[in-house]
């Protein structure tokens, strides 16, 4: 994969490189789909939200989370990308990745971000959900911009937000040390009778890949093959913002793909299943993406 978008400072591009292969690896595939043109915005806007999304599990301190979000507010404020003194920064600068009008957009989602270093816990289906969307919706607006609205359903880009961000909970869930999984709603703890420490220190094998299953089995729920058949059909309208369109539902593909995975699982081992995954449907990955290319 040839992973230096032309023009770029190749020092900046390998950083960016480093950053989203550690914190979001389906988008090494989703990246080998994506259109050339597109290629360069892309990886300056993923390593921007990496950035963002990254303290929330590397970091304990919700103070120190805030600060590290905080400056990277500051920095985007500031407005005079090229003297940045980070490589994400300059990469969005130089790859036109959050053009002017999309600024408001992005303010959204560092305010979105912010309020994700110190969750509560839901306590039903519809908090649960609402988690899960906070900070997908201003990703996906920013990932989109500039595709005219009106073309796919609110219904259909909601339920996709909200399977977005239960793979990103997961995941990061997969990485951290402590915290892990205070963003499971009390109702699912409950259903399988687990507590937070039961979690934590990974007994109840049996309750666990349980939950997991049930996990999987919502968000598989929340966006079905229908929504998807929908935004392909809304893609295929997009006219000259349909490769954009396409790469954020081949995003969407590998996270059900991952579902399914975690799903499947014999044992308690969705961290298993987040380090092994992501190559595992590149078969069904390009199948998808051939398709959307000849809608």
């Amino acid at each position: 994969m040839d992973q230096e978008p032309l023009g770029r400072n190749p020092n900046d591009v390998q950083f960016c490189w480093e950053l989203v292969e550690r914190v979001r690896p389906l988008f090494r595939l989703s990246y080998a789909y994506s259109s050339v043109p597109d290629q360069a915005r892309l990886l300056a806007l993923y390593a921007l939200l990496c950035a963002l999304e990254e303290p929330l599990y590397s970091v304990s301190d919700p103070e120190v989370i805030r600060a590290k979000i905080a400056w990277f507010h500051q920095e985007l404020l500031r407005g005079s990308f090229e003297t940045s003194n980070h490589p994400v920064i300059r990469l969005v600068y130089q790859s036109g990745a959050i053009p002017p009008e999309a600024f408001n957009v992005l303010r959204q989602h560092i305010e979105s971000t912010l309020n994700r270093s110190e969750p509560e816990t839901p306590s039903d289906e519809t908090e649960f959900r609402s988690l899960c969307t906070l900070g997908t919706r201003s990703a996906a607006k920013l990932e989109l911009h500039g595709i005219p609205s009106g073309l796919a359903r609110d219904a259909d880009m909601l339920s996709a937000c909200a399977l977005s961000g239960l793979v990103q909970l997961l995941r990061e869930s997969s990485r951290k040390s402590s915290r892990d999984f205070t963003w499971v709603p009390l109702y699912m703890r409950a259903r399988h009778q687990l507590s937070l420490a039961d979690l934590e220190h990974g007994i109840k094998t049996v309750e666990i890949r349980n939950l997991f299953r049930d996990l999987s089995d919502t968000g598989l729920s929340w966006f079905t093959s229908e929504h998807m058949q929908e935004l392909c059909a809304a893609s295929s309208r997009s006219g000259q913002s349909r490769n954009r369109f396409n790469h954020w539902l081949i995003q969407l593909k590998l996270q059900r793909n991952l579902l399914k995975r975690v799903r499947e699982l014999k044992r308690s081992q969705h961290k298993k299943a987040f380090s092994m995954v992501w190559f595992g449907g590149a078969w069904q990955t390009w199948r998808f993406a051939r398709k959307l290319s000849w809608q």
